[in-house]
């Protein structure tokens, strides 16, 4: 099998081209509160490199919630998150 690598103007071996992938998966959480206020955090990553050469992906992703009962009747609630993502990826 042969590929051409469009940035070097070269073919090259789908061998070459082709390689194993270990994925890993990471994540942590932690929770807690009191009797009027509760907390919960994650954060995790994946790190992929992919199964030919430029298909590497990076992703970070964070979460969090935290709640607090104001009265009997009245709760704040706050909730936020976010991700980064990082792609190579090879262009056809």
């Amino acid at each position: 099998m042969l590929i051409y690598n469009k940035q070097n103007s070269e073919i090259q071996t789908g061998l070459k081209s082709f390689f194993s992938s270990a994925l890993c998966r990471v994540t942590q959480s932690l929770s807690g509160g009191t009797a009027k206020s509760n907390y919960y955090a994650s954060m995790s990553a994946l790190l992929d490199p992919g199964w030919y050469k430029q298909s590497k992906v990076n992703r970070y992703t964070g979460n969090f919630n935290v709640s607090h009962q104001i009265l009997n009747n009245l709760t704040l609630n706050v909730i936020g998150g976010a991700s980064i993502v990082s792609k190579e990826h090879q262009e056809h």
